[in-house]
């Protein structure tokens, strides 16, 4: 299955396409990996993902509108992974943390989906800036995934809560600090950290 790799914006064109062949795209493949029960819950429970694309995994929440178990939906979402529809983020720590979020952080493998899965067009996606700030987050991890299959060494990918927290526990192997945002200039913001644009993303080479 191909993924897209746009814009969040531009992939929201897909949203005014047919989504039905979402469903028959996602049928066909479950059926193919394994023999499930309420297969029509698949395509239902994609899109509640997508809507919580880049927050963190909460089966029970997700198995909250059906009326399946929370280890049958844990399957599912596990069967959503191995079709790559789905992916986790998983936490970063040290064992010295005292205080550590364990749970991965749900991604959704392609936000051009999420958008046509959400019924978001450009207009839409700009007026509710939370979801476009969940799926422009889970744009760049694609993206830095993307950029890190072109290097020799294994580069690996967490989620951590606060650079600050993060340098102090990382040590000598914190190297440094970024915080994308939606202007112009790269700017330091103290020792090791840098506001840098979102475009770098994309024009990274």
């Amino acid at each position: 299955m191909g993924l897209l790799r746009l814009h969040p914006l531009a992939q929201c064109e897909l949203a005014g396409r047919p989504s039905r062949f979402l469903e028959t795209l996602v049928q066909r493949d479950a059926r193919n990996l394994t023999r499930i029960r309420s297969l029509d819950a698949l395509p239902r429970l994609l899109t509640l993902a997508a809507g919580q694309s880049a927050r963190l995994l909460n089966v029970t929440e997700l198995a909250s509108p059906f009326q399946l178990s929370r280890p049958t939906i844990h399957d599912y979402v596990t069967l959503l992974e191995r079709m790559f529809l789905i992916e986790p983020l998983p936490p970063w720590h040290v064992n010295r943390l005292s205080r550590l979020v364990k749970t991965p952080k749900l991604h959704v493998g392609d936000t051009g989906v999420a958008c046509a899965l959400l019924g978001l067009d450009p207009a839409a996606l700009a007026k509710d800036r939370a979801t476009l700030g969940q799926l422009l987050e889970t744009f760049v991890l694609q993206e830095l995934r993307r950029h890190a299959s072109w290097h020799d060494d294994e580069i690996r990918f967490h989620h951590f809560r606060g650079l600050r927290k993060l340098k102090d526990a990382a040590g000598r192997r914190f190297v440094a600090g970024v915080v994308l945002y939606d202007g112009e200039a790269s700017a330091p913001f103290g020792e090791g950290f840098f506001a840098v644009p979102i475009r770098a993303v994309w024009e990274l080479r």
